[in-house]
């Protein structure tokens, strides 16, 4: 270490060399059947060959076969995916899938050494979809949780053991691996007050599979609301300072005195005070004692200032970051922020504010201005 080392890189256009992105089973799940019969593993690139990618058990090597497979197929997004096959059932006990370090991506750069691991039992619980308690956002069907807006549905499905997911619904499959049975799919670019029959079929580590026929439906269109910009780490006082700016993005003047605010799913939310914004027009949800003057930023004449308390949400916005939830009197999620801390004294802010998701970025705040 008492020399300078200098070397060079250069930046790929587009493909980087493979990494192990993901095994199946998922590394340190227990339970595993002995009955499976199959593993997989992802890589985020190409790689040159499948040579010495493996399986060890409690008596050693288990001689296998690899072969190449479509990760969408598998539940991954897109790379390269291997899967490796054998005959007979596995022995109980700890199991490793191998990388070895001969393994080379596309680049001649070395993959390995990795690897992953999981238990086997000679027998494991039958698949089952865990029982749910829907948030106030969401309604059951059929095992499941549902959240729908005007352009897209939220299905969330949570099984006993390790699944992988299929959703179709309106000519489109959605594809997931849930390696702690954990599984959320989102239909997007809906059009409003439609319904969807759709499909779900689950299938676990030993091949058992689940399938539920359900009806969803997109909500009829909502207003044109959106979260702009949220400050949860202001310079002056917390909580008083903290606020969060609305915006009408649409053609016509909404009323907010139905509407709420909350900090998670499940949480009642503070209403907001009686005010009709008209079209691109920008007001600041904020504390009974926010101070305006204490702003380090000015806050353009004429924004409304909505006080809803003591605090916004539950005791304030924490400073590592919360959801921030836009809902309607019917529970219906208008827009929301993601939880991101920002520093102190930035902001979250969304550059596409028609978008129900946004696109969200930390940068200098303008509260009550573009």
């Amino acid at each position: 270490l008492g020399a300078a080392t200098v070397g060079s890189g250069r930046v790929a256009s587009q493909r980087a060399g493979a990494t192990l992105v993901a095994t199946w089973p998922p590394d340190g799940v227990a339970g595993v059947p002995s009955a499976l019969v199959d593993a997989a593993f992802h890589f985020d690139d190409a790689l040159e060959g499948q040579a010495g990618l493996g399986l060890s058990g409690p008596g050693g090597a288990v001689p296998g076969e690899t072969s190449s497979a479509d990760c969408e197929a598998l539940g991954w997004a897109e790379g390269t995916c291997v899967t490796l096959r054998w005959d007979g059932p596995l022995t109980p006990g700890p199991h490793r899938l191998l990388v070895p370090a001969t393994l080379r991506d596309w680049t001649g750069g070395a993959v390995g050494p990795r690897e992953t691991g999981f238990t086997v039992t000679e027998s494991a619980p039958p698949l089952a979809l865990l029982p749910l308690t829907c948030t106030r956002e969401e309604r059951a069907a059929e095992g499941t949780c549902v959240r729908a807006d005007d352009a897209s549905v939220v299905l969330r499905v949570v099984a006993s053991a390790p699944v992988r997911v299929w959703l179709r619904a309106e000519g489109r499959t959605l594809r997931q691996a849930a390696p702690r049975g954990e599984a959320l799919l989102v239909l997007t670019e809906l059009p409003p007050a439609t319904e969807l029959p759709a499909s779900l079929r689950l299938v676990g580590l030993d091949g058992t599979t689940l399938e539920r026929t359900l009806t969803l439906a997109t909500t009829p269109p909502l207003p044109a609301l959106a979260l702009a910009e949220v400050c949860s780490d202001p310079v002056g006082r917390e909580p008083r300072q903290e606020w969060v700016e609305v915006l009408n993005y649409g053609d016509v003047p909404v009323a907010l005195d139905a509407l709420t605010l909350a900090d998670a799913p499940d949480a009642p939310g503070d209403a907001l005070p009686p005010l009709v914004l008209a079209p691109g027009g920008r007001a600041l949800v904020v504390a009974d004692a926010f101070v305006p003057a204490e702003s380090p930023e000015p806050i353009p004449a004429g924004v409304p200032l909505l006080r809803i308390g003591t605090s916004l949400a539950s005791g304030g916005l924490t400073n590592a970051g919360e959801p921030v939830l836009l809902r309607d009197a019917l529970n219906r999620r208008l827009a929301a922020a993601p939880a991101q801390a920002t520093g102190s004294g930035r902001c979250l802010r969304n550059a596409a504010p028609e978008r129900r998701a946004g696109q969200w970025s930390v940068g200098p705040c303008t509260p009550g201005a573009p």
